[in-house]
This record gives C-alpha cells, structure tokens and sequence, in this order.
C-alpha cells in the first residue's frame, strides 16, 4: 500500500515515473489470482489501473515470485 500510494503522490506532483520494480512480497501484486473480498481493497487492480493510466512498466523480480509460488502462464 505505501509504494502504491508514494508512486501515486510523486505522478500526481508531476514527476516521471518510467517503471516499478517488485521485489519481496511486493511480487504478490503482480499475480492475477488475487481475488479479494468485495469489502477490501483490489490493490492488484489498483496497481494495473495506475500503470494503464500512466504508462508505466512494472517488472517482477522473478526470484522473489517463484519462491512465491508466482510462475509465468507461457502456452505454446
């Protein structure tokens, strides 16, 4: 929540941001299996929307993701 907040505050104050680093548990926000209750914040929907709107690239440290369990969905 606070680098979410912090990335939000500093583009609304007009600086650049060209891209978010995920490190630690941080990779949990990149995971689509999030699902949280209707009463609770969507920060992975947060997140994306925030990127959308401010074309920014977020990168996953892929070490911290697969000791998450996060792996990438690749079908050939």
């Amino acid at each position: 929540d606070s680098a979410y907040q912090f990335t939000k505050a500093a583009l609304a104050a007009g600086h650049e941001i060209p891209r978010v680093f995920f490190y630690q548990d941080g990779v949990l926000n990149a995971t689509k299996l999030m699902d949280p209750q209707a009463d609770d914040r969507h920060i992975t929907r947060q997140w994306s929307t925030l990127g959308t709107e401010n074309n920014l690239e977020f990168i996953v440290c892929v070490a911290a993701a697969k000791r998450r369990g996060i792996v990438e969905d690749v079908t050939a």
